[in-house]
């Protein structure tokens, strides 16, 4: 995405720009420099994993911020800057290497925070009442932090999901508020304590902030505990739903089981298949409901090929005519089966359809435009790149760059337009790390067990976004 580079690429010049004039003009505090960088490293590597009251999601919660604030204040700007170098650093090693622009995003933001924040700083000193009292300067100084951070990451949200600045704050960043004040405080009066005693306050500070890490896991594992409480009270009707779903769900990878039996290489490219057409529904902004036929349909589009013969199936060379229309009925016997299914009714429509194109001449029914599900659309587009991306006995699997040059081309005839770009734009949001080759995942057993579940078209984006794992804190 254009606006996301150059978001990033800005914010990135401004960071070096900056750190290369104040290294320049302010001196470093050599003899803090190391147990700067000691109590950075140790806060990213002991993150305490806290859960959310509302959305149930696990979050890691890191400290640098306490000595990002805490450094700023007691220090300088330019030790602060090294916390989050270092931080950035850490952060984009472990647990799991980060892509260059995500390192790049997590370091600038922070640093251009620091920037912000000191320079508005400079101007509350001159306000007498805030100055002259350390504790309500401390907690100014934190608050400021917060709210600058908030600025750029509230950005960031609003390239990569377009949706309002009210929506942002109240969906994605309002729940972080809570753990991300206190952390704040807490680091305004780290850096009060180091101004009035020295490196003290480091041992002091870390002591609290085990306490308050003690506190955070006890009262978020409890809060979890509550809820696992209270959603074990459901109704009886509730649980008998989430029993049949269950079931439908078993039986789905029952099915798809029955596919790896004969060949778990196509079992892989059907995970993929599903994986993309998930993506690709979500990203298109279709309903729920749409969203989990199109995934279960992903699983189980080539559950038709049970019936043809292995001879065919698994022919090294070239198929005569006689052998492709063959392999063509694969569509309509899977329909024709998954269509005895009540609950797979819908779903068993998007499977026949799988191999129609957008100008009319697929199979088996000819059909074209509107006369088409999207989401047939969708499973085509997705069964067509997983194929070109994966290696078989008689090919070698080619890289996303030539996979979607290929899909491109055949935009507007055999694909749908509208899915293509979204196809590209999940490219551009993401890279080519999200596009694989299902026969090496096979191979590397990362695959086995990782169907997707139920989730609604919200979660899907989000879950997009969180994968590519930028940190706005």
């Amino acid at each position: 995405m254009i606006k996301l580079r150059a978001y990033i690429t800005f914010l990135t010049l401004v960071a070096i720009g900056y750190t290369i004039y104040s290294f320049s003009v302010y001196p470093l505090a050599a003899t803090i420099i190391l147990p700067i960088i000691f109590l950075t490293i140790l806060a990213e590597l002991s993150k305490v994993k806290v859960y959310m009251l509302e959305s149930k999601e696990q979050v890691a919660v890191s400290w640098t911020t306490i000595l990002s604030i805490g450094t700023l204040i007691g220090v300088g700007i330019n030790e602060a800057i090294i916390v989050n170098i270092i931080s950035g650093i850490v952060s984009s090693l472990y647990p799991n290497r980060l892509p260059l622009i995500k390192f790049l995003y997590n370091i600038s933001s922070l640093v251009a925070t620091l920037i912000v924040t000191n320079y508005l700083k400079a101007h509350f000193i001159e306000i007498p009442y805030i100055f002259s009292e350390p504790i309500v300067f401390g907690v100014v100084v934190s608050m400021l932090y917060i709210f600058s951070n908030y600025c750029f990451a509230i950005v960031l949200m609003k390239i990569l999901t377009g949706k309002r600045y009210r929506d942002i704050m109240n969906d994605m960043l309002a729940p972080h508020l809570p753990h991300t004040l206190l952390i704040a405080l807490v680091g305004g009066l780290l850096g009060v304590m180091f101004i009035e005693y020295g490196y003290f306050a480091l041992l002091f500070t870390m002591l609290f902030v085990f306490l308050i890490g003690s506190i955070l896991r006890f009262t978020a594992e409890g809060a979890k505990k509550r809820i696992d409480e209270l959603e074990g009270s459901n109704s009886r009707a509730s649980k008998l739903a989430d029993e049949l779903n269950q079931t439908l769900e078993e039986f789905i990878q029952s099915l798809t089981s029955t596919i790896d039996a004969r060949d778990p290489y196509v079992y892989g490219h059907s995970m993929q298949v599903s994986n993309y057409s998930l993506v690709l529904a979500s990203k298109l902004n279709l309903e729920e409901h749409e969203v989990e036929k199109i995934r279960i349909a992903g699983l189980l589009h080539d559950i038709g090929k049970i019936s043809i013969s292995e001879d065919i199936l698994f022919k090294p060379g070239r198929l005569t005519k006689e052998e492709y229309e063959v392999i063509k009925t694969h569509a309509k016997i899977g329909e024709e089966i998954l269509s005895k299914i009540t609950s797979l009714k819908e779903v068993a429509n998007l499977v026949g359809m799988h191999h129609e194109r957008y100008d009319g001449k697929g199979y088996p029914y000819g059909l074209g435009g509107d006369d088409v599900p999207i989401g047939s659309y969708i499973i085509a587009v997705s069964d067509t790149l997983d194929t070109i991306l994966s290696d078989r006995s008689y090919k070698k699997g080619l890289p996303p760059s030539e996979a979607l040059s290929e899909i491109n081309r055949w935009k507007g005839t055999q694909f749908h337009p509208d899915v293509v770009d979204k196809l590209n734009e999940l490219r551009e949001e993401l890279g080519d790390d999200v596009f694989k080759n299902s026969a090496k995942l096979v191979d590397e057993a990362e695959i086995t067990g990782q169907i997707v579940n139920r989730i609604s078209v919200k979660k899907t984006i989000e879950s997009l976004h969180k994968e590519k794992n930028i940190s706005a804190s």
